[in-house]
């Protein structure tokens, strides 16, 4: 990786990205999504399994399909 953050630094800046999209205007669950993806990227991020920027662990979670269980 490049930089590494410990959880307290992750959730200082989750909090400052917040306070500061909130502050621009920008709808409280817009921003909540979007801090989710990009957070959620930077949690499931391993580099020896990244061959393209969209190859991560995380989109994997979009493509849930919710009927699976039914056979």
């Amino acid at each position: 990786m490049l930089f590494s953050l410990s959880n307290p630094e992750v959730a200082i800046l989750m909090m400052g990205i917040f306070l500061f999209a909130v502050l621009l205007g920008f709808p409280i669950a817009f921003t909540l999504m979007a801090m989710g993806i990009a957070f959620g990227y930077y949690a499931y991020y391993d580099a020896t399994m990244m061959e393209h920027i969209f190859d991560n662990r995380i989109f994997q979670l979009f493509v849930q399909n919710p009927l699976y269980c039914y056979g």
